[in-house]
């Protein structure tokens, strides 16, 4: 198998990974609110009436598509490889052209790609990142059911292939730094002090003369 090929066929569980991942951020999102209206920001591009059937069809296809490149990958169901890869393709392609729209005529409103990681305006890395599972998902067309890599210093080259191709999507993904930051956020001590319930946790804040105090 040459590097080409095995390059192109990284790009189906990349791009299912991508898909499962959004599906799942959307459904969380659903399920905490109770309702399917929070989920996807960009389908205020539809009138009022078709924005709730609109998110229902987003996150039904995408379980879809990510699912249907998993199950074709292998040796059962793999004539269905490429319709699933081309339909995958497809799909970037329009969320490209949604996000362009959103970047135009509706700045205020975030994509929505990842739940509510996604709330922000969208930038030019939010229109790039389908741009760029669009093409990986067209170019694992053709490339036939998934093998794995031999033993040895080529799997290990595989693997790093496809490290690289998750720092890129990482990179082009606002919602990695929006991760980051909610990790690293520390609750104010005077909230802390007065919620009512919950864990009890340990506050520091600066004392007057510039020490710590708990």
């Amino acid at each position: 198998m040459t590097l080409l090929h095995a390059v192109r066929q990284l790009q189906v569980p990349l791009v299912a990974v991508v898909l499962l991942s959004a599906f799942t951020a959307k459904s969380c999102r659903a399920l905490r609110a109770r309702s399917v209206r929070v989920v996807s920001d960009a389908t205020g591009l539809f009138p009022p009436r078709l924005r709730r059937p609109a998110t229902m069809a987003l996150c039904l296809l995408e379980l879809t598509l990510g699912a249907g490149l998993l199950v074709t990958a292998g040796r059962t169901a793999h004539q269905w490889a490429d319709g699933f890869r081309l339909a995958a393709g497809l799909f970037f392609l329009i969320a490209t052209a949604a996000v362009a729209e959103l970047r135009e005529h509706r700045p205020g409103l975030g994509c929505g790609c990842f739940g509510e990681l996604s709330g922000r305006p969208p930038g030019v890395r939010s229109a790039l990142r389908p741009a760029v599972l669009a093409a990986a998902a067209l170019a694992s067309v053709h490339t036939g059911k998934l093998a794995p890599p031999p033993p040895g210093p080529a799997a290990a080259g595989w693997l790093g292939l496809l490290v690289l191709e998750l720092l890129l999507v990482a990179a082009l993904s606002p919602e990695v730094g929006e991760v980051l930051a909610r990790l690293g956020y520390s609750e104010p001590c005077e909230l802390r002090r007065h919620r009512p319930s919950g864990p009890s946790r340990r506050c520091t804040a600066a004392a007057p003369g510039g020490g710590i105090r708990p």
